[in-house]
C-alpha cells in the first residue's frame, strides 16, 4: 500500500509539474504561433514525457491553423542556457587545454536523412556513445536500431564520422527527461572511453562542459566561478555553466578528478543548468 501511495504520489507531482511548465510556455502576451513554438520546444527537449499529454499536445500541434491557439499573460523568455556573458570558449583556445584532452572523445550526433545536428554525445568506450534518451528519440529507431552518425571535430580523429548501430542499455527515468541511452557504433573509432563515476561532486565544486551548439565548433566552459555545482540530489547535479540549444548529452566533469560524473539535459525555467547523474547499478 505505501509503495503504491508513493508511486501514485510521484506520478501526480511529474503532473503538476508538466502542466505548470505548458502553463509557462503559453505565456506570449496573445502570440499563439510563439505559444506553439515554445510547446513544441517542450516536447524536443523532453521537458514532458507523459506519454498521455505528449500525444495530445502532438495531435494539437499538428491540427493548429496559424495564428490559432492558446496564448496568456506576459511573453516567458525561453531558456536560451546562457545567463550574463557568454562564458563558453573554443576548445582549440590554448586556455582549455584540459578541456580538449576531454573534447577528443566529445562528438555530434546527427541525422543520417538530412545530415542535421541533433545533440552532443560521448563515447563511453572506443565503441559506445552515451546518449540522452531524449536525442536517441529524435533518431529513427527500428528493432532496435538507431539511425544517426556520430562524428568527432577535433583531435587527432577529427573528422572521423561513424554510424550508430544498437541501444545496447541504458537507464531510463521517466522524471528525468527520459534518462540515457548506451548506443553501439558500426565500428571502433579509435579514441578512448571518458572515465567516470558514480560519486557525485559537493557543491560549489569545480566542473567542466565540453558540448556544441548545432554548429561544429567544439566549446567548453570550464571550472572557477563560470561553472560549479550549486545542489546535489539523488538523480541530478544542479549547475550554473552556460550551455546553449545543442548542448543536450554534453558530459559533465568534475574537474578535481577528471571523471564524468553527470550527462547534462536541459535548463529549468530559472536557467539552471541540470545533468542526470552517472548511474553503477
Amino acid at each position: 500500500m505505501t509503495l503504491l501511495k508513493g508511486g501514485q504520489d510521484r506520478e501526480l507531482a511529474r503532473t503538476q509539474a508538466e502542466n505548470a511548465r505548458i502553463l509557462e510556455m503559453i505565456k506570449t502576451g496573445g502570440d499563439p504561433d510563439t505559444a506553439a513554438v515554445n510547446l513544441e520546444f517542450l516536447i524536443d527537449a523532453g521537458l514532458v514525457t507523459s506519454p498521455d499529454t505528449v500525444e495530445r499536445l502532438t495531435a494539437f500541434l499538428e491540427a493548429r491553423e496559424p495564428g490559432t491557439g492558446p496564448s496568456l499573460g506576459n511573453p516567458v523568455a525561453r531558456p536560451t542556457g546562457i545567463v550574463g556573458l557568454d562564458d563558453a570558449v573554443p576548445t582549440s583556445d590554448p586556455s582549455m587545454a584540459q578541456a580538449a584532452i576531454f573534447g577528443a572523445s566529445v562528438g555530434q550526433v546527427f541525422r543520417t536523412d538530412d545530415d542535421m545536428p541533433i545533440c552532443t554525445a560521448f563515447l563511453a568506450s572506443s565503441d559506445t556513445v552515451i546518449l540522452a534518451a531524449a536525442c536517441a528519440n529524435s533518431l529513427t529507431v527500428a528493432d532496435n536500431r538507431v539511425f544517426g552518425d556520430f562524428r568527432l571535430s577535433t583531435g587527432e580523429l577529427a573528422g572521423a564520422n561513424v554510424a550508430l548501430d544498437r541501444i545496447v542499455s541504458g537507464f531510463a527515468d521517466d522524471d528525468f527527461y527520459g534518462g540515457y541511452s548506451v548506443v553501439s557504433l558500426i565500428e571502433k573509432v579509435g579514441a578512448e572511453g571518458l572515465p567516470m563515476s558514480a560519486v557525485a561532486p559537493q557543491p560549489g565544486s569545480r566542473l567542466g562542459i565540453v558540448y556544441y551548439r548545432e554548429a561544429s565548433e567544439q566549446l567548453a566552459v570550464w571550472g572557477g566561478r563560470v561553472c560549479s555545482v550549486t545542489e546535489v540530489t539523488d538523480n541530478a547535479i544542479v549547475h550554473n555553466c552556460d550551455t546553449g540549444v545543442g548542448s543536450l548529452g554534453a558530459p559533465v566533469i568534475d574537474i578535481s578528478k577528471n571523471t564524468v560524473v553527470g550527462i547534462h539535459m536541459i535548463r529549468d525555467l530559472n536557467e539552471r543548468g541540470v545533468a542526470m547523474r552517472i548511474r553503477e547499478d
